[in-house]
């Protein structure tokens, strides 16, 4: 199965608006393993850029979509702290992306 991986972004003053956010979004959705595994919830490193976000999660057997959709809607909550940016893409894994090759 692919990865959900999401990478966000924000400036450093945005740090307690974010977090106070993460932690409302967390509440209104909680995780959902019916229909992804969490792999990482969050993972965070900070530098002059701004404060950096990762997570990943793994959707389960003919799931990818509505994961996909859940992520997508879970990622909206934030577009109102300012600055605040998100990317949301999809890896395949080795043995995945061997198949493509032969």
């Amino acid at each position: 199965m692919p990865y959900i991986i999401v990478k966000t972004c924000m400036p450093n003053e945005r740090a307690t608006e974010a977090a106070n956010k993460y932690l409302e979004v967390t509440e209104k959705y909680p995780p959902d393993e019916t229909i992804a595994k969490i792999i990482l919830q969050s993972a965070i490193y900070v530098d002059e850029d701004g404060i950096h976000g990762l997570s990943i999660s793994e959707p389960q057997e003919g799931k990818l979509e509505e994961a996909l959709q859940r992520t997508e809607t879970i990622m909206v909550e934030y577009l109102n702290v300012p600055d605040y940016r998100f990317e949301i893409q999809i890896w395949s894994t080795v043995q995945e992306a061997l198949k493509y090759i032969g």
